[in-house]
Parts: C-alpha cells; structure tokens; sequence
C-alpha cells in the first residue's frame, strides 16, 4: 500500500511511519514546502499558499491512502488570538487544502483517514460519548445540539477540521474516517510528557477537583488502530479512538503516582491552571470527556491496553 502522511515528524506521525514501513508500505510524508526539500520523493503541502501550491502523486504514482495528522500543537503555548488563529489554520484551512488537491486527482486515493479531537462532542458531564451522537452528517450540517454545548473554541475548531475532511467524499474518495483522539499515552512527548517531570519529583495532583473524566489511549495501540483504520472497509465515518476504559482525572493521577512510586500531594486548583494556560484550563484540562470505542470494537478492533496501570507502565520506560 502507498500511503501519503501529513504530520509525519509529529509525535503519532513518527510511530505510524515507524509501522507502515515495519510491514513494508510505502510512506510518502506531506511536508511543507520549506520541509520537503530535505526529504527526497516527499509530497509538497503548502496550507497557506494558493490552489495547486499542494500536490500529491496521481496516475500510475498515485496513493492508496492519506493518514492526515497535522495540527499545531493544542498546548504548546498560551491561547493568544494569534495562536488561536494558528492552531485553527493549521486544522480548517490545512484540511481544506489538502482535500482541495485531492479534488484535482484523476486517481484520487480510495480512503482517507484524519486525526479529530473529542471536544467535537462538545461535553462537559458524566455522560458517555458514542459517535452516533454526533454524527458526520450533523457536522456537515453545522447542527449544534439543543442543549447547548459546542460553544467553545475547541468544539468548534474540531467539527470545523472535520467538516473541511468530510469533503473528501465530494472528491472521489470512498471512504473517510475521522479519529476523535483522547490523551494519548506516550512519555516522548503529549500531555503524559509533560505531566512526568513534576511527578518524578514528588510535585504532581489533580488538576481542579479531579472529578472530571479522562479518555486515554496508549499511543501503540493508537497506531494499531490506524493500520487497521486502513485495512478495514467496515470503518467508515466517526470512530472515538479512545481505550474501552476511560478514567477520572482523581484515579489517572493515583495510577501515575503508583506507577512512579512517587506521592501525589500537590493538586493544581483551577483558578492556578486558568492563570497558567488560559483558555486551555477550561477546554482542556477541566472538561470531562468519558468516552468509549464503539465504532473501532463493532469493527473488530480489540485493544491490546484497555488497564490504565499497566498502561502508564508500557508508556514509561524504566
């Protein structure tokens, strides 16, 4: 198979090209212009330049697939009005762009496969996220539930990327699965990266009251899911890619402390994160998503890390 990656030198970009060419698939990496050229037979994105600056082979050359990974990262910096620009260009106008180019294939690619968020739910509560409650057709037509949520920046910049995705089909694609991501669990980098510094040294807690809900999923089985993503014709549309046995923030915290066998006495009150990480405390570290894998297990995907301990423990190297 021949598989084009946007976000190939990312965190879940690297793994997943690590294990496309392990089973002996060709990978070509979407790179920006200023990239690429450090990187022979690369395809060229350019998410800021005018039609036809993006190309991705076509003809006898063309790509079976497109894995589409890239977004600024969420967490990086202060949510400022510029990096929210960034961060909404980098997801809305780069997908927007790349479905462009897709458009002018003569053989476009028959699956395309995109990395969402869960915040596309737009949930802060107890209740479990299932795709069918917000479906691909609902993003398309910019429903917005009754109840009200979806209002925050998150919510709408990940029902905007995946409305820009969805129009793949439009563009001859058959098949286009959007991956709504939890916490993904890896020690090289993300929020686990971030989070075991403070730990190691005794100075981790629950951020806020701890009660909200955590879906994680260990990054293996992350990038399991996306080779089988392109593999099986069964999953199509939504699929939370999340494990089967989300958590609360309070329990994530005591599983990491045990597993580093350091104590967790120094909770983060949610005024501190506020001051901290701005418009990130709310959306991010304080929402509660409790999701679960419905589409992924109707499929017949089985997670190999579905215990959180032993999770953390396959994350973290000794």
């Amino acid at each position: 198979m021949r598989v084009a990656v946007t976000g190939s030198t990312g965190l879940v970009g690297r793994a997943l090209v690590r294990a496309l060419q392990a089973r002996g698939d060709e990978v070509l990496p979407v790179l920006r212009h200023s990239e690429s050229t450090a990187s022979p037979g690369s395809c060229l994105w350019n998410p800021d330049g005018p039609p036809g600056a993006t190309s991705l082979p076509d003809g006898e050359d063309a790509v079976d697939a497109v894995v589409h990974l890239a977004g600024a990262p969420i967490a990086a910096k202060r949510w400022s009005e510029p990096y929210k620009r960034i961060l909404s260009s980098s997801r809305i106008e780069g997908s927007r762009v790349l479905v462009d180019a897709i458009g002018r294939l003569a053989n476009p690619p028959r699956t395309v496969i995109s990395a969402s968020a869960l915040s596309v739910y737009g949930e802060d509560s107890d209740r479990i996220l299932e795709e069918s409650m917000f479906t691909e057709q609902q993003v398309r037509d910019k429903v917005t539930e009754p109840r009200g949520p979806g209002t925050g920046f998150l919510t709408t910049l990940a029902r905007g990327w995946e409305r820009e995705v969805y129009r793949a089909r439009d563009n001859g694609v058959d098949r286009v699965v959007t991956f709504r991501i939890g916490l993904a669990l890896d020690s090289a980098g993300g929020a686990l990266g971030k989070m075991l510094p403070l730990f190691k040294l005794g100075l981790g807690g629950t951020l806020g009251n701890g009660r909200q809900w955590m879906s994680w999923v260990l990054l293996d089985d992350l990038v399991r899911a996306l080779l089988f993503a392109l593999d099986e014709p069964k999953l199509d549309g939504p699929a939370n890619l999340i494990s089967p046995t989300p958590c609360t923030n309070r329990d994530f915290t005591r599983a990491l402390a045990k597993v580093l066998r350091r104590p967790a006495l120094f909770p983060a009150p949610a005024p501190m994160l506020r001051l901290l990480v701005s418009g990130f405390a709310d959306e991010g570290l304080l929402v509660s998503n409790r999701a679960v894998p419905g589409a992924l297990q109707e499929a017949g995907f089985q997670f190999e890390a579905a215990d959180l301990e032993d999770a953390l423990r396959a994350a973290i190297p000794r």
